[in-house]
């Protein structure tokens, strides 16, 4: 009996078995749910799966946005997920003339590496050649000897463009080839690039080091994300800068003949709108970036100077504005002025009861000294500081100082009245004479025009101009300089086709401190001038520093600096076909 009901018993159990093909052919379900639907295990995979691809892309689109500083939805940076992965360069720096000429700009190469712990033997070599397809393995014998050599000549180098690749991304024991990128720097005469204080350099490897590549380093990069070897980035980003290539070449070619002929220790031309566009900026000394990348110094933006006269106009400008002193006010030079125990002097006395405009047409030091300490040490402190010579520019380079005012003191006041006790960059001083131009509003210097992410174009951010004196008296000031050039400057007159463009325009010739005293001998020359005098659109800076050969009886800033600022400015008005003033 009880072996029968063992027997049943295995039976009853066989028969709940389920047939394992069926297990197969059939889903699992879980419990039911929802109204008795059943859920599947497969369906929930599907969910997960979905949640982690909107999460990769969620985490790709914030660490774009980190990287880059811009939604890669709101830039497009390629469908289907606005993502792209793939090969990319360093972006392109272009000029901001009508041409967009490029400035800079990557173009991909490959490089070939090789494990420097294997031997390196004439078969490693014949086999690289094989893989990159240089030579088949039944070339003559002559052949093989010569692409051993070849080989030898590019492992740990740029493999040349046109050399035929077969092997991209691969390795084979001991060596492999990976995308790099050649930085070009397409125009340059034989010994220097143009424009290469300020464009800069990069590393063999991609990364700014100087110059706008430096600056702008995080917008031209090509980005890696942390994660396998994937590139992320828009392969199609170029800066647009300021820059008129043509003036450029122009004010280069005119620092060659200078060079050439008195030999100055540095000298540079910058040329600017009068909203803070930089056109030109050229240097010397300077590089050819292709062949010397050293960091260039840059005198515009890290030079501090006693830039001598071409601060009268700024006392001036703080005198009417703060005291209200007037183009016709009186001051007596009769050649000296005493100021403690010190003794100023006026090169060409304006004589007794010289009115101001007179003293300012004769750069008459001893008229500007009595100015300044009329003016007083808290009225021009607090106006150099509106004015911004005590603090950088902001101007898109690496390496800009800030100017150093002058101490309280009778002395300091009166020589910083004409020039001299107040360290300032040219660049700072630039950025002075904005409201001259302007009608009293200051305007910081820029580099930068705008970025172009593919087929977008996204201007530049600039800070709002800021008022820092009355139109009335920047325009006084600016009337008053246009009858410097006139009567007192000869050579920075400006004629197209025989009519003149009037200039409004200062000089300043500096002695240079050396050995605790001011040297005749060392010199720097400079001339600030902007056109057409009327509504000037461009204000130029020409500044030579301690020329070597100087001619016989060449010693003012108007015989060295102004003749280099008319011919600039000529060029450039020529060009743009000005009218002469009414």
């Amino acid at each position: 009996m009880r072996k029968k009901r063992r027997k049943l018993l295995r039976n009853q159990k066989s028969t709940q078995q389920i047939n394992p093909t069926e297990q197969s052919s059939k889903p699992r379900s879980t419990p039911q749910a929802d109204g008795g639907k059943p859920c599947y295990a497969g369906q929930g995979f599907l969910v997960i799966v979905i949640l982690l691809f909107i999460a990769f892309l969620m985490f790709i689109s914030i660490h774009m946005t980190i990287i880059f500083g811009y939604s890669p939805t709101l830039l497009k940076l390629y469908s289907p997920f606005g993502i792209n992965i793939g090969k990319g360069v360093r972006g392109a720096i272009i000029e901001g003339g009508k041409y967009n000429l490029p400035l800079a700009y990557s173009i991909p190469t490959y490089t070939l590496w090789v494990n420097p712990n294997e031997p390196s033997t004439e078969g490693q070599y014949l086999m690289i050649a094989y893989r990159l397809g240089l030579i088949s393995p039944s070339a003559p014998r002559e052949k093989k000897e010569n692409v051993i050599r070849e080989v030898a000549n590019i492992i740990k180098g740029k493999i040349p463009p046109d050399m035929p690749i077969k092997v991209k991304h691969t390795s084979y024991k001991y060596w492999w080839v990976d995308d790099t990128e050649e930085r070009i720097y397409p125009h340059h005469t034989a010994s220097y690039t143009i424009a290469a204080p300020i464009i800069g350099f990069t590393t063999p490897n991609g990364t700014g080091i100087d110059g706008l590549e430096l600056t702008l380093n995080d917008i031209l990069r090509t980005k890696y994300i942390p994660y396998k070897s994937f590139l992320l980035r828009n392969p199609d980003i170029a800066v647009k800068t300021t820059i008129d290539l043509g003036i450029q070449y122009k004010a280069e070619t005119l620092l060659d003949k200078i060079d050439e002929e008195i030999k100055p220790m540095s000298s540079w031309i910058v040329v600017m709108t009068p909203t803070g566009a930089i056109k030109a900026m050229a240097i010397r000394p300077t590089t050819r970036l292709d062949k010397n990348r050293k960091p260039v110094y840059n005198p515009v933006i890290s030079g501090r100077f006693e830039m001598g006269s071409v601060l009268k106009p700024l006392t001036l400008m703080w005198a009417m504005e703060k005291i209200g002193l007037k183009l016709t006010d009186t001051f007596d030079d009769p050649g000296s002025f005493q100021v403690g125990k010190y003794t100023i002097k006026s090169v060409i006395p304006a004589g007794k009861n010289a009115t101001v405009l007179k003293g300012l047409k004769l750069s008459a030091n001893v008229v500007f000294a009595q100015i300044a300490l009329k003016l007083g040490y808290e009225n021009y402190i607090s106006e150099a500081k509106l004015f911004g010579l005590d603090k950088p520019t902001g101007i898109e380079l690496p390496g800009e100082v800030s100017g150093i005012l002058p101490p309280k003191g009778d002395v300091y006041l009166a020589v910083s009245g004409f020039g001299y006790g107040i360290y300032i960059t040219p660049i700072e001083l630039l950025r002075a004479y904005t409201p001259i131009a302007t009608g009293g509003l200051l305007y910081n210097p820029t580099l930068l025009e705008g970025v172009y992410i593919g087929d977008k174009y996204i201007p530049a951010p600039h800070k709002p101009p800021k008022r820092v004196i009355s139109e009335k008296v920047a325009d006084t000031v600016r009337k008053a300089l246009t009858e410097v050039v006139q009567d007192s400057i000869v050579r920075a007159r400006v004629f197209v086709s025989g009519k003149e463009i009037k200039v409004a325009g200062k000089t300043g010739t500096a002695e240079i401190a050396m050995h605790g005293e001011y040297s005749s001998k060392q010199r720097m020359f400079t001339f600030i001038g902007m056109f057409p005098a009327d509504n000037p659109e461009y204000i130029i800076m020409t500044s030579v520093y301690r020329p070597e050969h100087l001619p016989k009886g060449v010693r003012f800033a108007s015989q060295v600096a102004a003749p280099i600022f008319r011919e600039i400015a000529t060029f450039i008005a020529t060009r743009e076909g000005m009218l002469p003033n009414k």
